[in-house]
């Protein structure tokens, strides 16, 4: 039989089945512990039946996780590791872990594809909108930088235009200001973007604002970054998969370090904590990704020459609407692996 009370801190209604009465467990909604009342019929010479019976559980495991997860919409209760409500079809949220107490979990390809999949067509929008208004804005800034910087450097040459060691002065000066600009731009918008897609992969609904939340995490991006780039590209050198093998490793350290507000050190070493077990995992969801990018395209050009050979169709057409076709898959494909990275993160720190 199942049960309904309140969360007395939250006051969320919460279901489960009346073998939890008695049990200890932490609330879906707002974390704070709480025992699974009586029923109301239950008599009070059961009382001590019950609770002899049942052992509490710890109050890190939920009780609504054991055999159902409840639909935040319609309030459902479905059975443990659903992706969607049976009911309402809404993308069941995962309970989050609090920031000091973050865990990994084994995640399979399939589910991570299949939420990924639900996520992106019910945030179709933001999902196809949102990257793209990230990577504007980001050339914007950076035009805007070029353009005064190039506006300066013209204003010099007047200046010192007999006087080339000046020039060249003045060019390294532009330099040191330009490029730390230029790089503080990209990735404060690199940021907004993990952000806002993160946000979705949690079952929320983040807003156009998000993409301006990069400041608080702005200086250990760019040093993550930095040194992200000169590990992967070291590996790369000595041997290419290598270099394959250590972006597994540290590639959630952008959203450790949203997610979690880390410093970068310790987001790269987290990093190889979480992926622990799930290199494997990852790197069929990187090359499934991968390929698609490859094989789709490669399968439209081969249609599109045999329908040149043998239905005449003229070639101009073709490449009209190939070209066409590959612009809109790409800007598919291009936002759905960003949404993909962001739900695997999801997937391996929250814990069901």
């Amino acid at each position: 039989m199942t049960i309904e009370f309140s969360c007395p801190h939250c006051k969320k209604i919460l279901k489960t089945s009346d073998d939890k009465v008695g049990r200890r467990a932490k609330c879906p909604q707002c974390g704070e512990p709480i025992d699974v009342p009586l029923p109301k019929d239950v008599g009070s010479d059961d009382i001590l039946a019950v609770f002899e019976i049942e052992t509490p559980i710890c109050e890190e495991q939920s009780f609504l996780a054991e055999k159902s997860i409840s639909c935040q919409m319609c309030d459902e209760l479905n059975p443990a590791g659903s992706m969607a409500c049976s009911a309402c079809g809404e993308v069941l949220l995962k309970s989050k872990v609090k920031r000091e107490g973050i865990r990994s979990q084994t995640i399979r390809v399939g589910d991570v594809l299949s939420r990924s999949w639900e996520l992106y067509k019910q945030n179709l929008g933001m999902c196809l909108a949102a990257p793209f208004l990230a990577n504007i804005l980001s050339t914007i800034a950076v035009g805007f930088i070029v353009g005064f910087a190039m506006l300066l450097y013209a204003a010099l040459l007047v200046v010192f235009q007999n006087s080339p060691l000046a020039q060249v002065g003045a060019v390294a000066v532009l330099c040191l200001f330009v490029i730390p600009l230029v790089i503080m731009a990209v990735s404060y918008f690199e940021i907004g973007k993990q952000s806002l897609l993160l946000k979705i992969a949690l079952g929320e609904k983040p807003g156009v604002s998000e993409l301006f939340s990069g400041r608080p995490f702005l200086g250990r991006m760019i040093l993550c970054s930095l040194l992200f780039e000169l590990i992967v590209g070291f590996g790369n050198a000595i041997f290419i998969l290598i270099g394959f093998f250590l972006t597994l490793l540290f590639w959630p350290y952008p959203f450790l370090l949203i997610d979690q507000n880390l410093p970068g050190a310790d987001a790269f070493v987290k990093s190889t904590k979480i992926t622990n077990g799930n290199l494997l995992s990852v790197a069929l969801i990187m090359l499934t990704i991968f390929f698609s990018v490859i094989l789709i395209p490669a399968a439209c050009i081969g249609l599109g020459f045999i329908l040149v050979k043998y239905a005449g169709i003229p070639l101009l057409y073709i490449m009209g609407t190939g070209v066409f076709l590959g612009i809109v898959f790409s800007v598919f494909v291009y936002t759905f692996q960003l949404l993909v990275k962001a739900v695997t993160y999801a997937e391996i720190t929250r814990v069901a």
